[in-house]
């Protein structure tokens, strides 16, 4: 008997048995004797606890009276007796009726074993039948196919001459129409940068003639301020020297006054003592005319010292202002300066990156006149390889070296132009960079222009305030002229009235409070000098003035100049700054440009490569691994095509602006709690740290749940136990 028909016969023997014994129709009945059990056990339970207790009440009865109740504890334990006695005898029989319907029923366990053991070796079997039917399948395939070998390479060498003619035509006019194009770029490419040279020829050469204009502007008012400081000088000599004059004779004329007033006491004194006469009088009012001519004198000679005091003082502030106003032309030629040396920095980028883009226009015409040369080449080979023979290992060889020739071509063309995008980048950094710190300095030279201005405004608001002061200064001195000439015309009558017995007047004020007039406080600037002795003085002083003021306003004017020169010279910058920033542009055009061409090279490679048939397999392997070696070199500059290449697929696609805008509105459409899930979610998406840390934190949590949950289980089984524990002694005790 064989292992099968053994194990059939062992599968019908064990099946046969079990079906009799009917363990699913049994089943309720089981449960039924299950539940009798637990009934019994629960009544025997209950039986001992009443033993128990007629036992504890039996010999809780004193000795005399127990005899009298031992019946009803011996019927008592009777009663438990014949419960444990049919208990034991419903599980007996329980027993028995399922052992005598398992008595001939075999162990399952070792017929399905063998089962599960025959039906993987079956499920193997089958599978390697389907392999083998699959294999023999193939087997037929590649025989029929080689039954018609000889047909198929006939018919696949033609369907190649017909691909290889198609392709070698495509290539002709791809490359004709290519250097038309190529040809019509170059010649818009050189007229746009002569023109855009002739434009940054014509804009330096205009820069550099308002740079001459400036400094020669620069050297004239150098010129003014040494004539002017000069003439300052000359004046502030002069001024001292005639206040040296002028101290002494006001020492003079303090003298004189001095001497007059004795004079005049003494005389008052030998009137007093002769008691008067009408001959005298003629004498005194001579002698007090005298007096008054001398105090007239002195006090124009102490106004003529304070005159020129004020005139130094004026001077000397005059001067200063000189100064800080050539301080303030110095800085701002330092700013123009700067200013134009930025223009030449900015112009000098400007020429660089136009010649960097025509090195790349022309690099892109070299690599596109090799790749047409290569292209051409493959062709003639090709026509003579199907005039001479089509299946001759030179011609193919020959075109696979084509082949070679033009992948290569291509690599060297991907990586020139990636590493032109990488250069044109870095020259449009460096164009933004200048751009930005042109656009800081130019507002810099705004502010300082503004501040210039101010003070302009504020010196003339002086210049006018101080002339209008000299104006008052001199109106008042000529008051007071008056006023003297008056006091000195009635000095007579004064005098005429003492010599009757009463007080000589004082000397006049301009004597007895200076003294030796040199501590005077000067005028303010632009006061003219105050001359009470004659008009001449006055219009002298009057003119000086005037020469200053239209000095200053000279001044103020060519400051304003100067001002509007560095704003015009600001706007010129900010065009060069516009005109950068729209080079800019262009150039990321050119690059979005050159990246279109690259993927247009590539899809024209791609398409090449699949109309090839078998016999350019190697080939097509050789441009493709070509193709990734040049890809792992250009992994140095993924950033700038990968930038690039999202630029362009932003361009193409016209849903991501929409779409963007879509989610935004989505997202403000949420409530707080929903912006609070949402972004708690992109945290925990973007930090893989967040994300391990909830990971652990959920597994600590599950851990202390599960160890809760197993605790408080372990504690009541355990307390179970105890308690059936101390039941079962306290049985066994009874």
């Amino acid at each position: 008997m064989t292992a099968p028909s053994r194990l059939a016969g062992e599968l019908h023997h064990a099946s046969t048995a079990w079906a009799a014994v009917g363990l699913s129709a049994r089943r309720s009945e089981l449960d039924q004797q299950s539940l009798a059990l637990v009934d019994a056990q629960e009544q025997s339970a209950a039986g001992r606890e009443a033993l128990k207790a007629a036992v504890r009440d039996f010999k809780a009865v004193p000795a005399a009276e127990r005899p009298a109740r031992v019946g009803g504890v011996i019927k008592a334990f009777q009663a438990e007796v014949d419960a444990l006695s049919r208990r034991a005898a419903f599980a007996e029989a329980a027993f028995f009726a399922i052992y005598h319907a398992l008595e001939a029923a075999p162990d399952p366990a070792p017929p399905l074993a063998a089962a599960f053991d025959a039906c993987a070796r079956l499920a193997k079997v089958e599978a390697e039948t389907a392999d083998a039917l699959a294999e023999l399948g193939e087997y037929r395939k590649e025989a029929l196919a080689l039954k018609n070998q000889d047909l198929t390479v006939r018919r696949l060498q033609a369907q190649l001459r017909d691909a290889e003619e198609a392709r070698d035509a495509l290539v002709a006019a791809e490359l004709a129409r290519r250097g038309a194009a190529a040809d019509a770029a170059r010649a818009a490419a050189d007229a746009g940068a002569a023109d855009r040279e002739a434009e940054a020829l014509a804009r330096e050469e205009a820069a550099r003639a308002e740079l001459r204009a400036l400094r020669a502007e620069r050297d004239e008012a150098h010129e003014r301020l040494f004539r002017l400081r000069e003439e300052s000088d000359a004046r502030a000599h002069a001024s001292a020297q005639q206040l040296l004059l002028l101290t002494a004779e006001l020492d003079k004329a303090h003298a004189d006054g001095a001497h007059a007033h004795a004079q005049r006491q003494r005389l008052e004194a030998a009137l007093a003592a002769a008691g008067g006469g009408g001959a005298t009088e003629p004498a005194v009012a001579a002698l007090a005319a005298g007096a008054s001519a001398a105090s007239a004198s002195a006090a124009a000679e102490v106004a003529r010292v304070r005159a020129a005091q004020r005139a130094a003082e004026a001077a000397r502030e005059r001067r200063a202002a000189a100064e800080a106003a050539e301080l303030r032309l110095a800085a701002k030629e330092a700013e123009l300066e700067q200013a134009s040396s930025a223009l030449e920095r900015a112009e000098a980028a400007t020429r660089a990156a136009l010649a960097n883009a025509d090195a790349l226009r022309a690099r892109v015409a070299a690599l596109e006149a090799a790749r047409a040369d290569a292209g051409a080449r493959g062709a003639r080979a090709a026509g003579d390889d199907g005039g001479a023979d089509g299946g001759g290992a030179s011609a193919a060889a020959q075109r696979e070296s084509a082949r070679r020739g033009v992948a290569r071509s291509d690599a060297l063309e991907r990586e020139e132009t990636e590493r032109q995008l990488t250069r044109a980048r870095a020259d449009l950094a460096a164009a933004r960079t200048m751009a930005d710190a042109e656009r800081q300095r130019n507002a810099a030279l705004g502010a300082a222009l503004r501040d210039t201005r101010a003070a302009l405004d504020e010196a003339e608001r002086r210049l006018l305030g101080e002339a209008a002061e000299g104006a008052r200064a001199r109106d008042a001195s000529a008051d007071e002229h008056a006023t003297a000439t008056a006091a000195a015309s009635a000095s007579s009558s004064p005098l005429v009235r003492l010599l009757g017995g009463r007080e000589p007047p004082p000397l006049p004020p301009a004597i007895g409070a200076d003294g030796g007039g040199g501590g005077a406080a000067a005028a303010p600037l632009g006061a003219a000098p105050v001359a009470t002795g004659a008009d001449g003085a006055d219009g002298g002083d009057s003119a000086a003035a005037g020469q200053y003021t239209s000095v200053l306003v000279a001044q103020r004017n060519r400051y304003k100049a100067d001002a509007q020169l560095s704003a015009a010279e600001a706007e010129r910058a900010r065009a060069l700054l516009l005109g950068v920033q729209t080079r800019a542009d262009e150039l990321k055009c050119d690059n979005l440009r050159l990246y279109e061409r690259l993927r247009y090279l590539e899809s024209y490679k791609a398409a090449s490569a699949s109309a090839q048939g078998g016999a350019l397999r190697a080939g097509g392997a050789e441009s493709r691994s070509a193709h990734g070696a040049s890809g792992g070199r250009s992994e140095t500059v993924g950033e700038t095509v990968g930038k690039y290449r999202a630029l362009y697929e932003e361009n193409l696609n016209p849903f991501a602006a929409f779409s963007r805008k879509e989610r935004i509105q989505r997202y403000q459409e949420l409530n707080g709690a929903e912006r609070l899930m949402l972004s708690m979610a992109s945290l925990l998406l973007a930090s893989k740290r967040a994300r391990m840390g909830l990971a652990i934190y959920v597994l600590c949590l599950h851990v202390l749940t599960m160890a809760t949950l197993y605790g408080v289980s372990h504690v009541r089984t355990c307390d179970r136990t105890r308690a059936a524990l101390a039941l079962a002694s306290v049985a066994s005790a009874a």
